[in-house]
């Protein structure tokens, strides 16, 4: 993603429509545990952490500690 601007705009495209799909299938998960907040909402702080959490692993940060990030995130999320 932090290539994105670079890419052909044939490229930037596909991307965008695959973002905007896995959002909406993300929502649609979300929905069904009828949060408080608006799943479109939560779907998009989820597509974002993974997006950073994707990134983050080029540093080579240890299993464990992503396993620990995600798990919390997960947690924090299902109080929303």
């Amino acid at each position: 993603m932090n290539q994105f601007a670079v890419l052909p705009p044939a490229a930037r495209e596909i991307v965008s429509k695959n973002r905007a799909f896995l959002k909406d299938l993300i929502a649609r998960n979300v929905q069904a545990g009828k949060p408080a907040m608006k799943p479109a909402v939560l779907a998009e702080m989820v597509l974002t952490f993974f997006t950073g959490i994707t990134m983050e692993q080029h540093l080579k940060v240890s299993k464990a500690s992503m396993n620990r990030k995600v798990d919390d995130f997960i947690k924090v999320v299902r109080q929303l």
